[in-house]
């Protein structure tokens, strides 16, 4: 089980918890939303750092393979049990939720949506959209669909990435 909380004075993020933490997820920034990272597995539980700045979505968390898939902010991360970097994915714009599928994990973010392979994390695939986007729906087995601020609906393919 996963659980994520904020914490809310950097103060506190600096002194307090940061004993507690496995390792630190991001990059400080005075700006940073700080947040604790709970991984509860049988009987042993990991408290881990996450600093982003704040997105207006909550941070996200999830393993995968023995691997914690972390996307908040900017960026979506990949993990290891040890806290060394896989993968990082700065995508210069806010990170809002990523999904596993059949085909991999699926990210979608303010301007794009991309399948990472789940066993490498490469992209597989990325469909950059015009336009900002402003919903989606991950719930569709063969496609995502999302929608602009300009009002239209688009669908991605998950196999191909390509827009339907």
């Amino acid at each position: 089980m996963i659980s994520i909380k904020k914490v809310e004075s950097e103060g506190l993020f600096k002194s307090e918890c940061q004993e507690r933490f496995k390792f630190i997820i991001g990059d400080y920034a005075t700006y940073n939303q700080h947040y604790s990272i709970t991984i509860q597995q049988d009987n042993l539980k990991t408290e881990i750092g996450l600093q982003c700045i704040d997105s207006g979505f909550e941070p996200q968390a999830e393993l995968l393979n023995d691997k914690l898939l972390v996307g908040a902010g900017q960026k979506f991360y990949v993990y290891n049990a040890d806290g060394k970097l896989i993968k990082e994915y700065p995508n210069g714009f806010i990170f809002y939720q990523f999904a596993t599928k059949a085909e991999g994990i699926l990210v979608v973010s303010e301007l794009s949506v991309m399948l990472l392979d789940s066993k490498t994390f490469e992209i597989v695939w990325e469909c950059n959209v015009d336009g900002t986007i402003t919903d989606f729906d991950l719930s569709h087995e063969k496609y995502v669909e999302i929608r602009s601020g300009r009002g239209d609906t688009k669908k991605v393919c998950l196999g191909t990435g390509r827009l339907i």
